[in-house]
């Protein structure tokens, strides 16, 4: 009897390669709505990748605004997305599925480097989103 290595075993056991978080922490420093007029706000910077956690744990949204349910992300025209916000959570991942396209955008796939992308944060409501932030990202 001849044995063969079961080399495709041993492939499909190994544990799963790990994903590096590209996280975006939500801060007034990156805050496009706080800016005066004529005032460069820095962007981030993020590396090209499938996703992108958003993180505003440590940011307080105006009380006035209301309670946000809702992140935008526009990459291009074609390219407009919407993820669920829950406050209760305020840690998100975007990526393919949690970004669903916005009218006629393409579904989302990944970020690609060369990008500049908005991610915007507010309240939702029919077509009409009220932003309570939002940020600009360089992805390289």
């Amino acid at each position: 009897m001849t044995l063969r290595p079961l080399g495709f075993l041993l492939f499909a056991l190994a544990p799963p390669v790990a994903v590096a978080q590209q996280v975006l922490v939500v801060d007034d420093a990156h805050s496009q709505l706080t800016a005066a007029p004529h005032q460069t706000v820095p962007h981030y910077v993020m590396a090209a990748g499938p996703q992108l956690v958003v993180d505003a744990s440590a940011y307080r949204f105006p009380p006035a605004a209301g309670t946000a349910n809702s992140l935008q992300l526009v990459i291009a025209n074609d390219q407009q997305y919407s993820v669920r916000w829950d406050p209760a959570h305020p840690s998100i991942t975007v990526s393919s599925l949690t970004a669903h396209p916005n009218g006629n955008s393409k579904s989302f796939e990944t970020f690609v480097a060369g990008q500049t992308i908005v991610v915007a944060i507010g309240r939702l409501e029919g077509t009409s989103f009220k932003v309570m932030w939002a940020g600009m990202a360089d992805i390289k």
